[in-house]
């Protein structure tokens, strides 16, 4: 392998036992690939201990495992798998994603015959067969559009152009096209690109906005990235969040979102953006309420939480009003 040119470089990061459970059937799908270049897999752990690791290493021989001791964040493990890499193109794919036999052909191919795109994505299926439209590709975040984000009206104004556009509602998924943000969970980019821009952002830990904002300075470089539907991915999805509490991922969230802002668009506007999230979280906490009051499930009003989750909902909320409220978010 060492003496071998490699075509293409694929990285995932696994963190548990539930990312390293998915990761094998990753793995089994990569190896099935009809993918006909030489291939490189770089397995990332982000602390996960010996024993819980050892399966997946011993059934997959053939890929490389970088073991860190600790957990390098999504950022920090994607970069370092990236920087350990040695393709001219470096596909990120997240743990809990299955290939189909065609996509990464499909996915390089498009490469090839786009040499001025930087970096493409492709189809992601959601355990339905559907496209997971809002996840898949959006556009990147605007004021305007934080605002909205903060305050739910994405929600209650989903036919806004505003909202179409940054939901990715206002793509057609059947046809390839210039995008603005690919969803990191698979995103093939050049070599080059890396070079040129850099690695993600670690700030952003341990997950969310990172991609977001890989992707706004990709294209502030000149790049383009692109969707292709001809590479068809089946993506779980929120496997790497699952053992969290959900306090704890809705604060991780909602401190990575403010950070973006304070980078991208500067403390005076970030400052309205925060003061939008703490009214935001007391108009879910409402939600959440109300939804006791008249015993119905307003969990998709607020999609943090879920049903049930009332006490815990509050609790969240309420620390993430008092973080912005103290400006310590």
């Amino acid at each position: 392998m060492d003496d071998m040119a490699i075509d293409l470089s694929i990285v995932t990061v696994v963190a548990d036992p539930a990312t390293t459970d998915a990761a094998g059937d990753l793995l089994d799908s990569i190896s099935k690939s009809e993918f006909s270049g030489n291939l490189e897999m770089i397995v990332v752990s982000n602390g996960v201990p010996d024993e819980e690791l050892r399966p997946l290493l011993e059934a997959h021989g053939w890929a490389v495992f970088l073991r860190a001791d600790r957990n390098l964040g999504y950022a920090g493990g994607n970069n370092w798998g990236m920087l350990k890499s040695r393709g001219p193109l470096i596909l990120l794919l997240n743990p809990d994603i299955v290939v189909e036999r065609d996509s990464l052909s499909n996915l390089v191919r498009f490469m090839d015959t786009h040499p001025n795109v930087g970096g493409v994505t492709g189809k992601l299926l959601g355990d339905d067969g559907k496209v997971q439209i809002g996840f898949n590709v959006r556009g990147l975040p605007t004021f305007l559009s934080a605002i909205f984000d903060a305050l739910l009206l994405h929600r209650a104004l989903p036919w806004t152009r505003l909202s179409k556009h940054y939901m990715g509602r206002d793509i057609d998924y059947d046809q390839p096209q210039r995008v603005e943000q690919p969803a990191g969970a698979c995103l093939l980019v050049r070599r080059e690109l890396l070079e040129q821009v850099g690695v993600m952002d670690e700030s952003f830990f341990p997950v969310w906005y990172e991609d977001v904002d890989w992707c706004m300075r990709i294209r502030s470089y000149g790049w383009d990235l692109w969707y292709t539907p001809d590479a068809v991915f089946h993506h779980a999805g929120a496997v790497s969040t699952k053992a969290w509490s959900k306090e704890d991922a809705a604060l991780a969230k909602y401190r990575n979102f403010a950070y973006f802002c304070k980078k991208h668009f500067g403390v005076p506007l970030s400052i309205i953006v925060i003061a939008s999230i703490a009214v935001g979280m007391l108009l879910r906490s409402f939600f959440v309420v109300l939804g006791g009051l008249l015993r119905r499930d307003l969990s998709k009003s607020v999609k943090n939480f879920q049903k049930g989750d009332a006490r815990m909902a509050i609790r969240g909320y309420m620390r993430i009003f008092w973080l912005c409220f103290t400006a310590r978010l």
